[in-house]
């Protein structure tokens, strides 16, 4: 357990300006019996032998798995340094849309507001919305197949060589018209190994690794890649009906959105679902366009020991994402097209089990829309081992 928890997609200012994080959250619990492991572990795709040393909790720009996952595998001791793992883990389904990336427990809608608990306060909004202000309204991602992942490793003297797959899908369905899945797919490669194994000194002690990640509609098994691209929740032209865009319940589109809305025919609100006899929810889902991107990213670094208790590590990684910008319109602005990060730190342990650490980082985004930005940190932190 620890009390590290936090929700990029709120600004959770109050909690912070009173106190640190308080909230619990599980990192690892699970059980083993011989090779079988069934619980929250590190991903089965992930290679934490891979990963820089670095005080930024944010990592790379890319890697391969996921940090922690509930998951059930299968672990394989072969000869000569071998091991192999296959398994499942919890499905997490993506998709980037009208709304940037939006995952399974995306919080709010920007562009939506929340309405009371007694009564709908934006025009026109029937009283089957939703008043939670919350992706669960408009998303239409559902949970169906684990993900599958396999992977094989040497281990040696030197340091070692990993490879992994793994088969995903990301389904919409809305409950009425769209029912939609698409399966993703991708490998990678990581390693590390040690240039000057076995030279006198703290020379021996250098470490260079890094690796690839890549595929098509790899969610989060790539990080910071992409799920399913969809135009689901954009503003679409409906035959006989006119513009319809969900989320907008004012103006001349106020009766089109309210109808979207409502239920099915064959439920209580009947007639208030269809505009000049079509069905207006059943009529959009069937123009939604999605498909699947494809992601391609890669992270090295080499870390120097300068003395026995001094060290340095440099690393540089990133992503880069493909996505029909002709499905992801009015998308281009919040989806990511390429993410990068150098860091260059310094760790200086004055005792085996303390280290301080003080570590530079460079971050850069490129949007599908080509809108760019930077980031410069300074970091610090005593890190106790026990």
């Amino acid at each position: 357990m620890d009390f590290s928890y936090n929700n990029t997609n709120v600004i959770q200012t109050n909690a912070e300006a009173v106190s640190s994080s308080w909230l619990p959250r599980l990192r690892k619990g699970y059980a083993t019996l011989g090779g079988l492991l069934a619980g929250q572990d590190t991903g089965i795709l992930h290679d934490p032998d891979a990963d820089p040393e670095l005080v930024d909790f944010g990592g790379e720009a890319t890697g391969n798995g996921r940090a922690r996952e509930p998951q059930v595998k299968y672990t394989y001791a072969g000869p000569y340094g071998t091991v192999f793992n296959v398994g499942v883990e919890n499905p997490v389904p993506r998709l980037n849309g009208p709304f940037g990336q939006v995952d399974a427990d995306t919080n709010q809608i920007p562009t939506s507001t929340a309405c009371s608990v007694t009564g709908n306060t934006s025009a026109a909004t029937p009283v089957t919305t939703s008043c939670l202000g919350s992706g669960a309204f408009f998303s239409p991602l559902t949970r169906a197949w684990p993900e599958m992942i396999g992977t094989a490793r040497i281990n040696q003297p030197w340091g070692h060589l990993q490879i992994g797959g793994v088969v995903r899908t990301d389904q919409l369905n809305d409950g009425q018209g769209l029912d939609q899945t698409y399966v993703g797919y991708g490998g990678t490669v990581s390693f590390d190994a040690h240039p000057f194994s076995g030279a006198p000194g703290a020379l021996g002690k250098d470490d260079l690794g890094g690796g690839v990640c890549g595929g098509t509609e790899m969610g989060g098994q790539c990080a910071n890649s992409m799920g399913v691209v969809t135009n689901f929740g954009a503003p679409i032209f409906v035959p006989g009906v006119g513009v319809v865009n969900p989320l907008n319940s004012t103006g001349s589109t106020a009766a089109i959105t309210a109808a979207w809305n409502a239920r099915d025919t064959s439920q209580s609100l009947g007639n208030n679902a269809l505009i000049n006899g079509v069905n207006v929810r059943k009529a959009y889902d069937a123009l939604v366009s999605s498909q699947s991107p494809h992601s391609y990213g890669g992270w090295i670094w080499y870390q120097h020991w300068w003395t026995e208790n001094l060290r340095s590590t440099l690393e540089v990684s990133g992503i880069w994402n493909a996505m029909n910008t002709s499905i992801a319109v009015n998308t281009n602005s919040t989806n990511n097209k390429m993410l990068s990060i150098t860091h260059a730190n310094l760790f200086w342990s004055p005792v085996a089990f303390i280290d301080f650490g003080a570590e530079y980082g460079w971050g850069h985004r490129l949007t599908v829309s080509n809108f760019r930005g930077d980031a410069y940190t300074l970091q610090g932190e005593m890190r106790v081992r026990f």
